[in-house]
């Protein structure tokens, strides 16, 4: 029905979530509502709280068994990046919040 707004159910939000990989933007525009709708339903539900986490642990996972393959292959971009170390970027200020 036009003009009249349907309610996203959990199992809609956890779909679109894991289609865009935990990316609150993309889900948002999967679903067709804002982010600022979406983010609100994840904070007034653990349930998606944790899906949210399982996305993000899932591509920081991955991120990380490339990494590996990387400076298995000895390539120094890799090897710059482990050198650094824990404690610099993004991907551990998510792992030290968690």
């Amino acid at each position: 029905m036009r003009g009249v707004k349907q309610r996203l159910t959990v199992v809609d939000i956890e779909r679109a979530l894991e289609e865009s990989h935990g990316l609150i933007s993309k889900a948002a525009r999967l679903l067709g509502c804002h982010r600022s709708t979406l983010h609100q339903r994840i904070k007034e539900n653990p349930r998606l709280q944790g899906f949210v986490e399982q996305c993000r642990e899932e591509v920081i996972d991955l991120a990380e068994s490339q990494l590996f393959e990387a400076l298995e292959r000895g390539e120094a971009w890799a090897i710059r990046e482990a050198i650094r170390g824990p404690g610099t970027g993004k991907r551990n200020q998510h792992r030290a919040a968690g």
